[in-house]
């Protein structure tokens, strides 16, 4: 899976002569600088900066490689050229996260007597092939989340509840399959329940307290107010505020129906038993991205991405319903737009041309 991401990723590479900043794009950049800064977080860091020091995970693992290299640098008498360290460091970080989701995946699949290739979906849908064209936080945010979810599965909560509290920190939306998870151990009084809210929710909460406490309001209120990306949401809505284009077609028929889809998934599930943890991620995920912004499905390459919580959701419901056809069929049809943007030579729909640049 990583030679194929790796594959995809050569084109753009090779064009821009072996420039790493290729790939970060958009919120990268402001993940990259906010690098810099901690432990502190600064205001001028970003253009919402509340709202993007949230996703503070990246940052900090991007961090660590850049303190390294400034204690290096110190030691030399002369100033040495500027450093590309923080965009190989954020590259590295996706292709693992690609890797280990691909991996959490194929176990949970393997558990559930299917093909291990089962887990390449994850690295390869077409949102996760934009993550990494751009340096975003989804594939590291739902990489947490399958690892997450594997060790739900085996009976770890304690392991499984710091998981997805450290995907909660790469993406504050992952905090929907912890909700998933909350609702069946509330539903079942399971005593562990308490240990693991505290675990999953804990850090996250913990953070937007000190985000608000430098900055004077919380990442989620930032989000939502007006002009910010999270305001406008609203069951399919956005999809239909402009007209159908080539490019909104597809956004329909890559995003919003599996979304549907997910949200029936769920319902039928839940219908069937309300303490399903499959279910309420079905139907919490895909509700979700039914209701995505305008800021959030103005372009197909920030939807797909966004998306990517649906494909772990169908996924894992995919997994855990032992039914080979319909896990192989799945996962043949969500992608086929990879194989499009492979078979035009990384040149379908918006990665051609200037599709991809800083804002």
């Amino acid at each position: 899976m990583l030679v194929i991401a790796c594959a995809v990723l050569l084109p753009r590479f090779t064009e821009s002569r072996g420039d790493p900043f290729v790939f970060v794009r958009y919120d990268a950049w402001f993940a990259l600088f906010i690098a810099y800064d901690l432990p502190v977080i600064r205001p001028e860091s970003a253009d919402i900066p509340a709202y993007r020091a949230q996703r503070v995970l990246m940052s900090a693992l991007v961090a660590i490689p850049v303190a390294l290299e400034a204690r290096l640098r110190a030691g030399y008498p002369t100033e040495l050229p500027p450093s590309s360290t923080a965009a190989w460091a954020m590259l590295v970080v996706d292709l693992m996260a690609a890797g280990i989701g691909s991996a959490a995946l194929a176990l949970l699949a393997l558990r559930h007597h299917l093909h291990p290739i089962v887990g390449g979906l994850f690295g390869l849908w077409i949102g996760s092939v934009y993550v990494l064209h751009m340096g975003m936080m989804e594939l590291l945010a739902y990489a947490l989340v399958l690892c997450g979810l594997l060790c739900w599965e085996r009976g770890m909560l304690t392991t499984s509840g710091m998981t997805l509290g450290l995907a909660a920190l790469a993406k504050e939306t992952a905090l929907l399959f912890t909700v998933a998870f909350l609702c069946v151990l509330v539903l079942q009084r399971a005593g562990a329940g308490w240990r693991f809210a505290i675990l999953s929710v804990g850090p996250p909460a913990l953070w937007q307290l000190v985000v608000a406490q430098e900055l004077g309001i919380t990442g989620v209120q930032a989000a939502l107010l007006p002009g910010n990306p999270g305001q406008g949401m609203l069951p399919i809505a956005s999809y239909f505020s402009e007209a159908i284009s080539p490019l909104t077609a597809l956004q329909l028929i890559w995003v919003l129906l599996p979304a549907i889809v997910s949200v029936c998934w769920g319902l039928g599930v839940l219908g069937r038993s309300v303490s399903d943890p499959t279910g309420w991620a079905l139907f919490l995920n895909g509700l979700f991205v039914t209701s995505l912004p305008p800021a959030s499905t103005a372009a197909i390459w920030w939807s797909t991405r966004i998306s990517l919580a649906v494909i772990v959701a169908l996924a894992w419901a995919g997994v855990r319903s032992e039914r080979p056809r319909l896990a192989y069929v799945g996962v043949a049809v969500l992608l086929v737009p990879t194989v499009l943007f492979v078979m035009t030579g990384g040149d379908f729909g918006p990665m051609g041309g200037d599709g991809i640049q800083p804002r």
